[in-house]
């Protein structure tokens, strides 16, 4: 699990890098262009950001419920040994 993890993070380094040469090696003719302006207006952010406050405390509040209902579940969950396989048992505990 160790070993697909790191190749992940590796792969996003790569692709992440990549995509970095990839836009410096495109010329900025989009920049300079001598197009007008779109005539669609396009949204802009509000400045009302009262809702930011409420929505931040339900996120957490839901992260916090979750934490105590997998404690809870994790603690009255039986403990399950599982049987011993030949694989588990030391050299020279084998009863032939």
């Amino acid at each position: 699990m160790k070993h697909v993890l790191a190749a992940i993070v590796i792969l996003n380094f790569a692709v992440i890098g990549l995509a970095v040469e990839v836009a410096a090696s495109e010329p900025a003719t989009h920049v300079a262009s001598a197009e007008p302006p779109e005539a669609i207006p396009h949204p802009t952010i509000s400045a009302d950001a009262s809702w930011a406050r409420s929505m931040a405390m339900g996120i957490l509040a839901f992260f916090v419920g979750a934490t105590v209902i997998g404690i809870m579940v994790r603690s009255e969950s039986p403990q399950v040994i599982p049987e011993a396989t030949s694989h588990d048992e030391s050299a020279g505990s084998a009863h032939h």
